[in-house]
C-alpha cells in the first residue's frame, strides 16, 4: 500500500519537540501528523522529496 507524504517544512528550516514536519494521508477520514519526539531540537539538513511510499519505508526512514 502506498501512502503520499506531504512535506510541511524545508531543509534549513529550525525545528523543535513537537514541531509537525510531514503528514501522511490514509484515507479521507484518517490524517497522520509527523512529529519532531519532545526534547529534541535542531535543523534540518536533508529531507527526502514529498512522495509516494510504502508504510514499512516511511517508518523504517523516520525511525531509524
Amino acid at each position: 500500500m502506498l501512502v503520499k507524504l506531504t512535506l510541511l517544512l524545508q531543509e534549513g528550516d529550525n525545528i523543535t519537540g513537537g514541531d509537525i514536519f510531514g503528514k501522511v494521508v490514509e484515507n479521507t477520514l484518517i490524517v497522520h501528523h509527523i512529529m519532531l519526539p519532545p526534547g529534541e531540537m535542531g535543523t534540518i539538513h536533508y529531507l527526502a522529496k514529498a512522495d509516494n511510499y510504502t508504510l514499512k519505508v516511511l517508518i523504517d526512514s523516520i525511525f531509524l
